[in-house]
């Protein structure tokens, strides 16, 4: 697993970001016979967030875009709610 992250302040208080990770997974599937396409063991992924910060705590909320991989062949997408303590 790899990720890249890029924060620009909007304002005091008030974050944009995007980040992107790779994923790759090295465990081969079960074999069986079957006329489907064997799944792609990458996983790539960008996700634009916005965020805010309340002192120690930190809230964020981003969207999930698959570009390649199995969510993409699925065409999912979602959203995530991070939430980051300072201590």
């Amino acid at each position: 697993l790899a990720g890249l992250s890029c924060r620009l302040r909007v304002k005091p208080g008030l974050w944009a970001g995007l980040e992107g990770w790779l994923a790759y997974e090295p465990i081969e599937p079960l074999e069986f016979e079957s006329s489907a396409v064997d799944p792609s063991p990458f996983q790539f992924v960008v996700e634009p967030r916005v965020g805010a910060m309340f002192g120690k705590l930190r809230p964020s909320l981003g969207v999930v875009l698959p570009i390649g991989g199995r969510l993409a062949d699925g065409s999912l997408t979602g959203f995530r709610l991070h939430v980051d303590y300072a201590f």
